[in-house]
């Protein structure tokens, strides 16, 4: 599954799977879980979940993907896009 390919619900359902909510039905996810892509206070826990490859594979993808040398500076529908790419739910 390619990024470009993916609608912000796509990203928020897949993201909700990493964190362990994918049996939600989607209108739940988008009422519940929206924040995913623009919260950083939804997206570092999820992060924060990963095993320390990920994490280095999510600081690597930010810089590849949007040419930003701190992922702090990154916004958290970057860090999202970063994440799926770095957990291999999908490819660029």
């Amino acid at each position: 599954m390619k990024l470009s390919f993916l609608t912000q619900q796509d990203k928020i359902k897949l993201a909700a799977e990493l964190d362990g909510k994918g049996d939600w039905n989607i209108q739940m996810l988008l009422d519940e879980h929206k924040n995913y892509s623009t919260s950083y206070d939804a997206i570092i826990p999820l992060i924060q979940k990963q095993s320390r490859p990920v994490k280095i594979q999510i600081i690597y993808k930010v810089k590849q993907m949007f040419n930003i040398e701190l992922y702090t500076d990154a916004k958290a529908s970057q860090l999202l896009d970063a994440l799926l790419v770095a957990t291999e739910t999908v490819t660029l």
